[in-house]
């Protein structure tokens, strides 16, 4: 299992977006490579204490659809995280309801009850080996899923900790500000003190410019920077459109809000959001394989 931490210090630079749009894009292509074989499946892991990406995997922001999944009761992730005898993995795994055009989605996600999770946010430091805890809960499962999408919250602390610990890549969304340019710094330096210390495998697969606006000058110019800096680092630019804040409100990844028409050859729409966050899922799973020649991939193109 490939696991991929989205991560910046930074809020407001679209990281739940970004995770769930790979997540769902990851397990799309892997339905559509399967052909007639089994899917290779795909878990969304919510380490943010807000929770958004695993509600929205579960039933949306705004839903109170009695079809769905009471996440208030059970074990969670919380409970992964900070019980001394922590529930088996298996058994906090629930399928998402994204992306719709799959009918039987071979995306899955990790319980999370807001509640508990901002508990377990303020108890997991005080915790014995606490930064290998989810490292730990994933290892239970990494037979059964092909990649693993870990969210985080803004906050150097032991939910970010454990996310890059259990991680072998971490991606991060930037904003096209001066603001924006000084996180990644920061980011950066969080992300060599883990490998310092917690995790010398994990690795920066890339830096996405996230929520772009090229008609502002500080943007082409913090972009420009970003060239010369991080050439190798930089993904091509997801821009800033109405649809994309749309579909996470209406509780759905891209590829779900925009999809194809429905007699059409092609699985995704002609959305120029949809293409983008396809380019970007296409390059993220080209890099991890130039890195795992032994880890087939499907394609998203």
């Amino acid at each position: 299992m490939i696991k991929i931490t989205i991560c910046s210090h930074k809020g407001g630079v679209g990281k739940t977006t970004t995770a769930l749009n790979l997540a769902a894009g990851l397990a799309l292509a892997e339905h559509y490579a399967a052909s007639r074989r089994k899917p290779a499946r795909v878990l969304l892991v919510d380490m943010d204490p807000q929770g958004n990406s695993s509600l929205i995997a579960s039933k949306g922001l705004f839903s109170d659809s009695d079809n769905q999944e009471d996440t208030s009761v059970g074990k969670n992730l919380a409970h992964l995280l900070i019980e001394e005898d922590p529930p088996p993995t298996i058994d906090l795994i629930r399928t998402a309801r994204i992306p719709t055009m799959i009918q039987q989605s071979n995306l899955d996600y990790l319980r999370v009850h807001i509640p508990d999770m901002a508990q377990a946010s303020r108890m997991l430091g005080t915790i014995e080996a606490s930064d290998q805890r989810l490292a730990d809960g994933l290892t239970q499962v990494e037979q059964h899923y092909r990649y693993c999408v870990i969210d985080t919250g803004t906050e150097y602390g032991s939910m970010l900790l454990n996310a890059l610990t259990a991680s072998d890549y971490t991606i991060l969304p930037i904003e096209l500000t001066g603001l924006g340019l000084a996180s990644i710094t920061d980011t950066l330096g969080t992300i060599r003190k883990v490998q310092k210390r917690l995790n010398r495998n994990l690795q920066v697969l890339g830096i996405l410019p996230s929520k772009c606006n090229f008609q502002r000058s500080e943007a082409r110019s913090i972009y420009e920077a970003l060239k010369t800096e991080y050439s190798d680092l930089l993904f091509e630019p997801i821009k800033e459109r109405a649809e994309v804040s749309v579909a996470i409100t209406e509780g759905l990844d891209m590829f779900s809000y925009r999809p194809p028409r429905r007699h059409s050859d092609n699985y995704l729409s002609g959305s120029p959001s949809v293409q983008e966050f396809a380019r970007f899922v296409a390059d993220v799973m080209k890099r991890i394989e130039k890195n795992h020649r032994s880890v087939p991939a499907g394609t998203l193109s």
